[in-house]
């Protein structure tokens, strides 16, 4: 399993998924933790691993917006919106399939959010976060 370092997460009260912390981190500095360590915190925070329902809890709002189809999907932190491209899915032959991994990928950043992770390392961060659940969730069914 990769490790990926990024720094403790701050306690997020309205999410109630934290990551413990011995002493606060200073900017720049990292501490290592493995990304399916952090899935499995928000699995059994929130009973599921249905992406979906992650999100209701965890006050995210799933958005339906067309765009030209350079990127599939967004998060905005400061809204707590995940955008999913209406035109990406129309255009998938497995649209659902599409939207479950679209979404559990912008979960990743959302969880992330506290972390200061450069942006290359918050996006491979989100990438293994959306694999190991998504992953995960189809073996369980």
């Amino acid at each position: 399993m990769k490790k990926l370092f990024f720094a403790s997460f701050a306690p997020l009260r309205e999410t109630l998924f934290y990551l413990p912390q011995r002493r606060k981190a200073r900017k720049g500095e990292f501490i290592e933790m493995e990304v399916a360590q952090v899935v499995k915190k928000v699995v059994k925070e929130f009973g599921t691993r249905d992406v979906f329902e992650i999100a209701v809890k965890s006050g995210v709002e799933i958005v339906y917006e067309s765009w030209y189809p350079t990127t599939i999907g967004e998060f905005d932190r400061r809204k707590k919106i995940i955008s999913v491209n209406r035109r990406a899915l129309e255009e998938s032959k497995n649209a659902e399939e599409l939207e479950r991994i679209i979404i559990a990928h912008e979960l990743g950043h959302f969880f992330a959010r506290e972390s200061n992770l450069a942006k290359e390392t918050e996006e491979k961060f989100a990438r293994e976060f959306a694999q190991i659940l998504i992953t995960q969730h189809l073996e369980e069914t």
